[in-house]
């Protein structure tokens, strides 16, 4: 039966609560709070503004303020403690656990088998491809092209509009573009390709056949073991190349491309402006993108990586392969055996030390110390003015320092400590025990094997030497030069500036001129010189090899 409810007046059924206007009543196991008023059921711990209550094991901080749990270590702000086994970064910072990977803000980084993107990137686990806005990622197999691209599966092409990509044993030519077939040859206007056996010239161009040579206006060409330089032009001897600013010359299995020209090598493909194709098992990125398949390496602009046994240097850099040696203006490098310094600039062989003004270079065995600097060598010790450093079994304390060698140990003022074996006397008063000497202030006592120096003094162990300011003393087979003065040891040469003393095979070269080795021809500026069985035309003129004549006229 139910009971009726006055106004203002609420009876609940069994099981039920209804509360009145600002009264809240709560159930068995349901706890409500009324406005700035909190209860906790058992287990359940609720804070006010302000405050902060914890459950057994559980800490929980206000701001401003951090309690650590056992095993568990929080920072304030500014501050960070790791607990062993852990690790917490400062803002910017970020250091991983082993097994684990934490990325800053806009950056991503991937567990072993686990893929996760920031915004505006998308990265693939292996058999999956995901692409973003504008790009397309291919996996093995399977081709998908972003419009203006195309990348062609092995042994299948497609083309975009205005552009040709021809498989082995196919040529199909753009407008403007001429490819030949093994065995075949069609020059494009103002371009003539030869067939072997075959040479023809476009008009200003002159390509000679085996065994001749023909030099156009302003250019030298060297028959084989020859070598001739034209004013600004370095030929390099065999296995070295030289490469002149805008030029680029490779060695055997390379291609060289002027600009603006392409020359592929056998197995290779190059796409006019445009263009990309893909030879079997190579990728080609558009632009601003860079995949490398195994084995090769590709490089953003300003960014060269070489792969092994190749170098590639970037613009007004020049690195050699071995057996190699490249020049650049203003820069002499020698061959083995020879030696050429540039104005200002020492080399020295092996078994030389030459040192420029204001600096010192020590052979094995030898040590040379600037004004106010000490290099000790082995199983010796210097000490500058105010500073002392003793040998092995050695101890020298400074003024107000006091340093114990083993079983030994000494107290600062108005301390005592003494070891099993040891008696350390009071103010005044001073006793040794056997094989200890303790001296008195003005006093100084060395025990066997030990040297100690009083301020301004210096003394030497056995086997050591030690120099004063302004004082130089040099060990058996070593040789220390004052400023201004240049002693060699035996086989060395050190030339001071404007002077060059050659070693015994060798010859080096004061600026503005040339000394060559044997077999060798370097010519100055504005002169040329040639080898046995060589020819070299100046400007304006031609020499023909035996049995060839040139026509000036075709070349004009």
């Amino acid at each position: 039966m139910e009971s009726p409810d006055l106004p203002g007046e609420t009876t609940d059924m069994h099981g039920e609560t209804t509360d009145m206007h600002g009264e809240t009543t709560d159930i068995p196991g349901e706890t409500t709070d009324i406005p700035g008023e909190t209860t906790d059921i058992p287990g359940e711990t609720m804070d006010m503004p302000g405050e902060t209550t914890d459950m057994p094991g559980e800490t929980t901080d206000i701001p401003g303020e951090t309690t650590d749990i056992p095993g568990e270590t929080t920072d304030m702000p500014g501050e960070i403690t790791d607990i062993p086994g852990e690790t917490t970064d400062m803002h910017g910072e970020t250091t991983d656990m082993p097994g684990e990977i934490t990325d800053m803000p806009g950056e991503t980084t991937d567990m072993h088998g686990e893929t996760t993107d920031i915004p505006g990137e998308t990265t693939d686990m292996p058999g999956e491809t995901t692409d973003m806005p504008g790009e397309t990622t291919d996996m093995p197999g399977e081709t998908t092209d972003i419009p203006g691209e195309t990348t062609d599966m092995p042994g299948e092409t497609t083309d975009m509009p205005g552009e040709t990509t021809d498989m082995p044993g196919e040529t199909t030519d753009m407008p403007g573009e001429t490819t030949d077939m093994h065995g075949e040859t069609t020059d494009m206007p103002g371009e003539t390709t030869d067939m072997p056996g075959e040479t023809t010239d476009i008009p200003g161009e002159t390509t000679d056949m085996p065994g001749e040579t023909t030099d156009m206006p302003g250019e030298t060409t060297d028959m084989p073991g020859e070598t001739t330089d034209m004013p600004g032009e370095t030929t390099d001897m065999p296995g070295e190349t030289t490469d002149m600013p805008g030029e680029t010359t490779y060695m055997p299995g390379e291609a060289t491309e002027m600009p603006g020209e392409t020359t592929d090598m056998p197995g290779e493909t190059t796409d006019i402006p445009g263009e990309t194709t893909d030879m079997p098992g190579e990728t080609t990125d558009m632009h601003g993108e860079t995949t490398d398949i195994p084995g090769e390496t590709t490089d953003i602009p300003g960014e060269t990586t070489d792969m092994p046994g190749e170098t590639t240097d970037m613009h007004g850099e020049t690195t050699d392969i071995p057996g190699e040696t490249t020049d650049m203006p203003g820069e002499i490098t020698d061959m083995p055996g020879e030696i050429t310094d540039m104005p200002g600039e020492t080399t020295d062989m092996p078994g030389e030390t030459t040192d420029m003004p204001g600096e010192t270079t020590d052979m094995p065995g030898e040590t040379t110390d600037m004004p106010g600097e000490t290099t000790d060598m082995p199983g010796e010790t210097t000490d500058m003015p105010g500073e002392t450093t003793d040998m092995p079994g050695e101890t020298t304390d400074m003024p107000g320092e006091t340093t114990d060698i083993p079983g030994e140990t000494t107290d600062i003022p108005g301390e005592t400590t003494d070891i099993p074996g040891e008696t350390t006397d009071m103010h005044g008063e001073t006793t040794d025990i056997p094989g200890e000497t303790t001296d008195m202030p003005g006093e100084t006592t060395d025990i066997p094997g030990e040297t100690t120096d009083m301020p301004g003094e210096t003394t030497d162990m056995p086997g050591e030497t030690t120099d004063m300011p302004g004082e130089t003393t040099d060990m058996p087979g070593e040789t220390t030069d004052m400023p201004g003065e240049t002693t060699d040891i035996p086989g060395e040469t050190t030339d001071m500036p404007g002077e060059t003393i050659d070693m015994h095979g060798e010859t080096t070269d004061m600026h503005g001129e040339i000394t060559d080795m044997p077999g060798e021809t370097t010519d100055m500026p504005g002169e040329t010189t040639d080898m046995p069985g060589e020819t070299t035309d100046i400007p304006g003129e031609t020499t023909d090899m035996h049995g060839e004549i040139t026509d000036m006229s075709r070349e004009q």
